[in-house]
C-alpha cells in the first residue's frame, strides 16, 4: 500500500534507497530490509533512509515495527505528501484507525494527484463502517488508474456495504480473470446474488475446481461459492460436499486439548473475589460488548442498538484482542493476572481511556457504543477489569445452526477450529463452559438474548434490550434493517432484511451429514 519516495535532492545515498525499492519491486524482501536497515542505521536522522525503511517494513506485513519510522520520516519533513501517505497506510494495517485520517487527509490536501492516498482514504472511511463517505475515494482514485484491480475491488466491497449489489457485482464480474482475485471474485458473485443450478456462474466455478491445482484460499472461496448457489437450489447433499472440501482445502491447525486446558485456567483465575479487587480501568459506561459464537445473532443486535439515536455501533474492533496479546492473556491466564497485577494503575487506566477513545472516534455523542467482536466472550476477565461500567450482550443460538453456519462460511485463520466438525463441537462445548463460568463471576451488568427468541418475538425482544442499556425505548430500533451501510461481515446480506425466522433449524437440511458434529456437542446438540 505504501507509495514510493520522490527523491529531490542529490545525495549520495539515493543509489542505495534505489536499490531497495528495487528489491522491493523484485519480492527480495530479505535483502531490501537489510539494507535498509543499514542505510537507516548508518543516518538515522535521513528522513528518506526512515522513510524506505517503513517501506520495507510495510511490504513484509509488519506495520507495528514500520510506524516509528515513519513517524520519524513525518517529524523530519512534515509537509511529504508521499511520507504523510506511508504513514497513515501503516496506521490502517496496524488498525489503530483512529490515527489514519489525519496524515491521509494531510497528504491528500498537499498533492491531489496521489492516487494512492485516494484510496487510502477510501479505506480508512470503509474500515470506519462509512462506506457513503468512502465512495467517492474509491471511484475517483479507479477513475485515475482503471486497470488497478486492488483499487477495483475496493470500490467493490464498497458497493456491497452500500447494498448496491449490482454494481458490486459488475466490478467483480470484470475481475473474475484476475490471477490473483479472481477466484475471490466469483465467490463474491456467488454469494451477492440468487443463481440457478443452470446458471453460467456454477458452471465456471465448477470447471475451474477441476481444471487443475490452485492456491489454498482460492480454492476453499471457489468451493463455498459452488455450496451457495448448490444450497440456494436446495441440493443441499452437493452444497456440503462443497462446503467439506472449502474448509479441507484451507485447514488450520487447532489443538483442542490445549484450548481446554487454557480455558480450564481461566475459570480457576477470574474468581469473583479477583474480579472485585481488581477494577482498575475506566469509568466509562459508553461500551456495549455484544459477545458469543460467530454466526450466532450478534450482527443483528449491534444493528437494533445502533437504530437508537442515542447509540451507535462500531462493528468488530480487535482493540481489545490486542490488548489481550500484549498483556498475554492467551498464554496463562494465572501469568497474565500477575503481570497486569504489577503495571502501575496509571498504566491500565491510560490503556482503558485509549479503548473508550477508540469508540469516541466513531461515535463522538452516544451514550453506548458497541463492539460486536464475537471472540470477545474469551477476554471477558480482561474487559471486566478495564470497563467496570461496560455491558455484556451474549448473543446465543440454536448449536448445531451455530456450528454450521461457522462450517460453511469458511472463517479466517483465526477460527480454524471450525474447519473439522468434531473439533467445531468441541470448540463450543469449551465456549459454552467458559461463558457459564463468565455468567456467575463477571461483576459487569451481563445479559443474554437468544436468537430463536428475538426471531420470534421480536418487539418484546427488543425492548428488553434497549431497557439492559439504560436507554429509553425507541421506535425505530424496531427497523434496523434500514440502517445497516457499515455491516463488513458475513451478515450484511441477512441484516438488510426484517426479520425474519427460517435460519431457525436449519441444520436439519444437513442432519445427515451432521453426525461428527452433533457427536462432538453431546447433550449441547437439539
Amino acid at each position: 500500500m505504501a507509495t514510493s519516495p520522490i527523491f529531490k535532492a542529490p545525495d549520495p545515498t539515493i543509489a542505495k534507497l534505489k536499490e531497495v525499492l528495487a528489491l522491493v519491486g523484485r519480492r527480495d524482501f530479505g535483502a531490501a530490509e537489510a539494507l535498509a536497515r543499514k542505510l537507516q542505521q548508518s543516518q538515522p536522522d535521513h528522513a528518506d533512509a526512515n522513510n524506505v525503511l517503513g517501506i520495507v517494513l510495510l511490504s513484509r506485513k509488519n506495520a507495528g515495527a514500520a510506524v516509528k519510522f515513519l513517524e520519524h520520516a513525518v517529524r523530519k519533513q512534515p509537509d511529504n505528501a508521499v511520507y504523510l501517505n506511508n504513514l497513515g497506510c501503516a496506521y490502517l494495517d496496524l488498525g489503530v484507525i483512529e490515527l489514519a485520517q489525519a496524515p491521509l487527509s494531510k497528504a491528500l490536501k498537499i498533492n491531489p494527484g496521489l492516487t494512492k492516498t485516494l484510496w487510502l482514504l477510501g479505506e480508512f472511511y470503509r474500515q470506519g463502517g462509512k462506506p457513503e463517505m468512502a465512495l467517492p475515494y474509491h471511484e475517483k482514485a479507479c477513475r485515475n488508474e482503471p486497470q488497478n484491480s486492488d483499487y477495483k475491488w475496493a470500490l467493490g466491497k464498497t458497493f456491497e456495504m452500500l447494498g448496491r449489489s449490482q454494481e458490486a457485482s459488475a466490478i467483480f464480474l470484470a475481475l473474475r480473470e484476475h490471477p490473483q482475485i479472481g477466484d475471490q471474485a466469483l465467490y463474491r458473485l456467488a454469494v451477492n446474488d440468487k443463481h440457478d443450478l443452470a446458471s453460467p456462474l456454477l458452471a465456471e466455478i465448477e470447471t475451474k475446481l477441476s481444471s487443475g491445482p490452485r492456491p489454498p484460499r482460492a480454492l476453499s472461496a471457489l468451493h463455498n461459492g459452488a455450496g451457495k448457489i448448490r444450497e440456494q437450489n436446495g441440493d443441499f447433499s452437493g452444497a456440503f460436499e462443497h462446503f467439506i472440501k472449502a474448509n479441507e482445502a484451507d485447514p488450520v491447525p487447532f489443538d483442542i486439548a490445549r484450548y481446554r486446558a487454557w480455558v480450564d485456567g481461566v475459570i480457576a483465575t477470574f474468581t469473583p473475589e479477583l474480579l472485585a479487587a481488581q477494577q482498575v480501568g475506566s469509568s466509562s459506561d459508553i461500551p456495549v460488548f455484544v459477545v458469543g459464537m460467530p454466526r450466532s445473532g450478534t450482527t443483528l443486535v449491534e444493528q437494533i442498538i445502533a437504530r437508537h439515536p442515542q447509540a451507535a455501533g462500531a462493528g468488530e474492533l480487535d482493540r481489545i484482542w490486542k490488548f489481550g496479546r500484549w498483556l498475554g492473556y492467551h498464554d496463562d491466564a494465572g501469568k497474565f493476572i500477575r503481570q497486569f497485577d504489577a503495571k502501575p494503575a496509571a498504566e491500565k487506566a491510560a490503556l482503558a481511556e485509549q479503548y473508550i477513545r477508540l469508540l469516541r472516534f466513531f461515535a463522538p455523542d452516544a451514550r453506548r457504543v458497541v463492539d460486536k467482536l464475537p471472540h470477545n466472550f474469551e477476554l471477558l476477565g480482561l474487559i471486566a477489569l478495564l470497563f467496570p461500567k461496560s455491558r455484556i450482550v451474549h448473543m446465543r443460538r440454536n448449536a448445531v445452526d451455530t456450528c454450521l453456519s461457522c462450517f460453511q462460511n469458511t472463517l479466517n485463520a483465526q477460527h480454524g477450529y471450525s474447519r473439522n466438525l468434531t473439533t467445531l463441537g468441541l470448540y463450543y462445548r469449551e465456549y459454552a463452559r467458559l461463558m457459564e463460568h463468565w455468567r456467575r463471576v463477571l461483576p459487569v451488568k451481563f445479559i443474554d438474548v437468544d436468537y430463536e427468541s428475538l426471531t420470534r418475538d421480536f418487539e418484546a425482544e427488543a425492548r428488553r434490550l434497549i431497557d439492559f442499556l439504560g436507554l429509553d425505548w425507541d421506535p425505530a430500533c424496531l427497523s434496523f434493517h434500514e440502517g445497516t451501510s457499515g455491516v463488513r461481515t458475513f451478515s450484511r446480506n441477512q441484516v438488510r432484511n426484517p426479520i425474519y425466522q427460517s435460519s431457525v433449524g436449519r441444520w436439519r437440511r444437513y442432519e445427515a451429514q451432521l453426525g461428527p458434529l452433533v457427536a462432538a456437542l453431546g447433550d449441547l446438540a437439539q
